[in-house]
């Protein structure tokens, strides 16, 4: 029987007291008892937790124990049954309904990668990563729906970002020790990120580019904005050409983007601060997105490849995602024709 949250493993009598008890996972290894004891029991008040770990109605290991105590491997909590049916979200079995199998579906046909540790999805387009006020249907929703859960606290999570109109490789969480990696080769930028990008303009060379930039504050405006150095963060973003054709008589080049660092809108701002807009990218100067056009994105920026350094978790040292169907139809009305070659690295 699995173990976990959503799992219930026996019940058992101590002290006339009937308990649920759950075996914690790796993925719960050195967090404190009350810790731990507010997943459980996020509609119970602390002071109450308190209480009940003191008087031994929340208990580790079939004994009495204090709050501050670190949880180990193999550990079972055992929690009175009445307090757990009054104060956790309730147990649920998995739901092998039809919108779980239709998520379950969906995931599977834009998987590129699975392991225990990582999840690597080729993202779609006009899809957010995580829920906004406007749209709960997130992937992380999606992906949370239909977790097989084995943990007591864990669940996935993306570990970087995308914008909810750029695709490409996207990475979900599977277990705590990935997670806690991942963050840390982002952080030190030891993970490569590549993309393909169609920009209106002329770009004849590779060229780096080095700016600052800042968000802004306003709610009702989500651009990002190049600043003098003391005002914002450093940007570097590598850009190299590989074709060149012409939409409605604007020259259009086929580019693969290379970025050193990651800060919001960076691609976008950047390749307009310069010059070439995105194509069909409003928020950022596109001349097209103002014209009737038979585009089907609204821009056109494609994650095609994570580079990652060698690890512990069996995660490939190149992860390629193809461009969508969409992205490649607007290659050929502009006149560009490409190859499997682009995908090389």
């Amino acid at each position: 029987m699995s173990r976990g949250l959503y799992n219930l493993l026996k019940n058992i009598i101590v002290y006339g007291m009937e308990f649920v008890n759950f075996e914690t996972t790796n993925n719960d290894c050195n967090r404190r008892f009350d810790t731990l004891i507010r997943k459980f029991l996020p509609e119970m008040p602390l002071s109450l937790v308190y209480k009940n770990i003191r008087t031994g109605f929340i208990r580790l290991n079939d004994k009495k124990t204090k709050q501050e105590t670190k949880i180990k491997l193999g550990d079972v909590i055992n929690i009175e049954k009445r307090l757990y049916n009054n104060f956790s979200k309730q147990n649920k079995e998995i739901n092998l309904s039809d919108e779980y199998e239709k998520n379950k579906k969906f995931i599977e046909n834009i998987t590129i990668f699975k392991n225990e540790s990582i999840l690597i999805l080729n993202k779609p387009y006009d899809f957010n990563v995580q829920n906004s006020e406007n749209d709960k249907n997130s992937l992380d929703t999606i992906i949370k729906s239909i977790y097989q859960k084995d943990s007591l606290t864990f669940l996935p999570g993306a570990m970087h970002r995308l914008d909810k109109l750029t695709t490409g490789v996207l990475c979900f969480s599977q277990n705590l020790d990935c997670a806690r990696w991942f963050s840390e080769q982002i952080s030190k930028h030891f993970i490569q990120k590549e993309y393909f990008a169609i920009l209106e303009g002329n770009l004849t060379n590779k060229q780096e580019w080095v700016d600052y930039i800042s968000s802004d504050n306003n709610k009702n405006n989500h651009k990002s904005r190049i600043v003098e150095s003391e005002n914002g963060k450093k940007s570097v973003t590598i850009i190299e050409p590989l074709s060149h054709g012409k939409y409605k008589n604007i020259d259009i080049t086929f580019a693969k983007i290379s970025i050193k660092t990651g800060r919001k809108h960076q691609i976008r701002l950047q390749c307009s601060n310069k010059g070439f807009p995105i194509l069909n990218d409003s928020l950022y100067g596109s001349k097209i997105s103002k014209q009737k056009n038979d585009l089907e994105q609204k821009l056109y920026l494609h994650c095609f490849h994570l580079g990652f350094p060698d690890n512990d978790f069996d995660i490939p040292s190149n992860i390629i995602a193809k461009i969508p169907n969409s992205f490649e139809k607007a290659l050929k009305k502009c006149l560009i024709e490409i190859t499997n070659q682009v995908y090389n690295v």
